[in-house]
């Protein structure tokens, strides 16, 4: 399975129709969330009501229903509901549906489904009634009875046949189409990837790996030699688009009232600057993964980083405010900048489709080690360079940092597959995937640098 995303264009006709179809859909939407919390507070609290019902110990504490014709105003009080297919309506209470299958699955992760506000969430789902493609670039939206027309849509890569299609309305008023089809590839999995592996030795282990560095100065550093990182053009773009945010959101503070025809204008113009910053980033996060799985290794290994907490705010609290909260602040927008956990998200899937494996390891200390004597001392490093206190070793920071991320990702691999670096191949033949408790003691105790 694979997505599309087009940018979608639809005339002056064709967009109200669709915008009509969207609040009509977020109006049953909310609707059916405010009777699940009507029904939710009757089994709960109103105990000495003559409407409250004990639930059925059998079933779950809430079970959720479809039902949404007793939503809709009558045709007298609101004609517009009506003229929008039931499919839509339908559709939204199946995606409903599916967000509680999600929280029900993992609550931790996937909270309760909430009401869809105008201007976020601005998006319906078609069904294959309600949409047939025409060619490239051409897509007959509508039904008989409601019928929308053929829009346009840019087709900047070829697709396949949908069973359903997205359609979205962002922030600054752009609408896309996206979908997901079935392009006959299959990812591959960790395991059969480690299988595969197993058939290696530890040094052919070794020469297919390379280890990827992230920071603010250089984005990605890798242990092959290449190195990843804006470019002054789209630098100069990225300066250009955060000037014009900053002189937009001056304006939009000046203009106090929010019914005004001119501050509607400012908003649009400052939305689309947003976004021209955020696909810049998105684009380039593709392109780095891109480059990086073209490569010919086959295990890539990444620093784990916990970027929401390294992202965090210092302002503090009222009683206990914060220290250096503007310096901490330009050091989140910098790392934020540099967009790192999107590229290691890109290169995840991208490497699942062409059968290749990334691995995360700890990144404690891996800018402070001495890749070739494994000394490890917080003066090693000093900005971008990097010397060794015992041996005298320089190198650039991060390319050091690389390496050491590389052989740490190497003895990750090997204790999946139940070994050790000192291990005879002959000794090691069976395919293990799982995680042993020696072989990870073996590799603590052993040193950086690889045996020869």
């Amino acid at each position: 399975m694979t997505g599309r995303r087009y940018r979608l264009y639809p005339n002056a006709e064709q967009a109200p129709v669709l915008s009509g179809w969207i609040g009509c859909a977020r109006a049953i939407y909310n609707a059916k969330d405010t009777e699940e919390r009507y029904q939710d507070w009757l089994r709960r609290y109103a105990k000495f009501s003559a409407r409250s019902f004990a639930p059925d110990e059998r079933e779950s504490a809430f079970t959720f229903d479809q039902a949404f014709s007793h939503l809709k105003p009558s045709k007298a009080e609101a004609p517009w509901f009506h003229e929008v297919p039931s499919q839509i309506y339908r559709n939204a209470m199946y995606q409903r549906s599916q967000a509680w299958a999600k929280h029900w699955k993992d609550p931790k992760h996937a909270g309760r489904p909430g009401r869809r506000k105008k201007g976020e969430t601005d998006s319906i789902l078609l069904t294959n009634e309600l949409f047939q493609f025409w060619g490239a670039g051409l897509i007959l939206v509508g039904t008989p009875k409601h019928f929308v027309g053929v829009l346009e849509y840019h087709e900047h890569r070829p697709c396949g046949e949908p069973n359903s299609v997205t359609i979205t309305r962002d922030t600054c008023n752009r609408w896309w189409v996206s979908f997901c089809f079935d392009d006959g590839i299959e990812a591959v999995s960790g395991s059969e990837i480690l299988t595969e592996l197993n058939a290696l030795t530890n040094e052919d282990i070794a020469a297919v790996t390379v280890g990827h560095d992230r920071g603010i100065v250089q984005q990605v550093t890798g242990s092959d030699g290449r190195a990843y990182g804006l470019s002054k053009e789209k630098q100069a773009r990225f300066v250009k688009y955060q000037r014009r945010i900053k002189v937009l959101s001056k304006k939009l503070a000046r203009q106090k009232d929010k019914k005004s025809r001119r501050r509607a204008k400012t908003r649009i113009k400052l939305a689309k600057a947003h976004a021209h910053v955020a696909d810049l980033r998105s684009d380039h996060a593709h392109q780095v993964s891109h480059w990086i799985v073209s490569s010919p290794a086959r295990v890539y290994v990444f620093e784990k980083l916990n970027l929401r907490g390294m992202t965090r705010s210092a302002r503090g609290t009222v009683e206990d405010p914060g220290r250096n909260v503007r310096a901490k602040s330009g050091l989140n927008r910098a790392l934020l900048h540099q967009n790192l956990g999107r590229i290691v998200q890109f290169t995840r899937y991208k490497a699942t489709r062409v059968g290749k494996l990334i691995v995360e390891v700890p990144a404690a200390l891996t800018s402070q080690r001495c890749n070739c004597c494994g000394h490890t001392e917080q003066d090693n490093r000093n900005g971008i360079r990097f010397q060794c206190k015992k041996c005298g070793y320089t190198a650039h920071a991060d390319a050091n940092a690389s390496v050491n991320i590389k052989d740490d990702g190497v003895i990750a691999v090997l204790t999946m597959l139940g070994r050790s670096m000192g291990q005879p191949f002959a000794e090691a033949t069976r395919a293990r995937t799982s995680v042993h408790a020696q072989g990870a003691n073996e590799a603590k105790q052993r040193s950086s640098h690889l045996a020869a």
